[in-house]
């Protein structure tokens, strides 16, 4: 009889011992599966998001001033992607002839001399802007008699800067929706320097096109793809 009771807790103890391992294996493969389930979800976070329950892949939506932008994640800089949803800026870049998604190349983003980089950004209007590129505005430091017409019908103003720095201010379809400001600066100490465009995407943002010099004569190019690749990302809306 004591040796029945003895065998009866020793088996007993064993199948409590198995018991508990087999619980505390089980918490831990619990554990283990929300880890790899919260670094798989941020993961997907950071490449997709769910909207209207269909996920869209390698894209992200973001709202600038109350308009959504539906983007591919090639397109923006790792540095400057944003990871929150409302922004108050969407610093983009392709690469020419097609403005195409940027290399995934390491040393694309830095390579700020290369003259097929196009680097775009869209901002929400300044109300304190007095600049605005519909308009023909000679600033300070443009000499207003240099005002020529080119037979490409843009309208160009020298710069008086003096020797060290000859830069030109270029307006294009003044009056037309899709008029736009371009200043290029000559400057002699840098190797490739570049032009700034600005025109306006509707009355509340503003987008800006930054580019190497050797394209200066490409700009209504350039501005056109720009333009054609901002009315992709828009949801619901359309732009000149």
């Amino acid at each position: 009889m004591n040796q029945y009771l003895k065998n009866t807790k020793d088996t007993l103890s064993k199948i409590m011992k198995f018991l508990l391992m087999t619980i505390g294996m089980i918490f831990l493969l619990l554990g283990l599966s929300q880890s790899i389930r919260v670094i798989f979800e941020d993961e997907l976070e950071l490449r997709s998001i769910k909207k209207d329950d269909e996920f869209i892949s390698n894209v992200r939506i973001y709202e600038l001033a109350g308009y959504k932008f539906k983007i591919p994640g090639a397109y923006f800089d790792p540095l400057r992607q944003s990871r929150t949803r409302k922004v108050r800026a969407l610093r983009l870049e392709g690469k020419m002839p097609n403005l195409s998604a940027r290399k995934s190349s390491p040393d694309y983003h830095v390579n700020n001399v290369d003259p097929n980089k196009i680097d775009f950004s869209i901002y929400k209007v300044s109300p304190s802007s007095s600049l605005n590129p519909m308009n023909e505005f000679v600033t300070v430091s443009d000499d207003a008699n240099s005002r020529i017409v080119l037979d490409n019908g843009w309208i160009r103003y020298k710069d008086d800067g003096g020797l060290r720095s000859e830069a030109y201010t270029y307006y294009k379809d003044l009056g037309a929706p899709t008029a736009s400001r371009m200043r290029c600066d000559h400057r002699l100490t840098i190797p490739n320097p570049s032009c700034g465009v600005k025109y306006m995407l509707n009355d509340e943002l503003e987008v800006n096109i930054r580019f190497r010099i050797s394209r200066e004569f490409d700009w209504e190019d350039i501005e056109q793809k720009v333009r054609s690749r901002i009315n992709e990302f828009m949801i619901n809306a359309e732009v000149q």
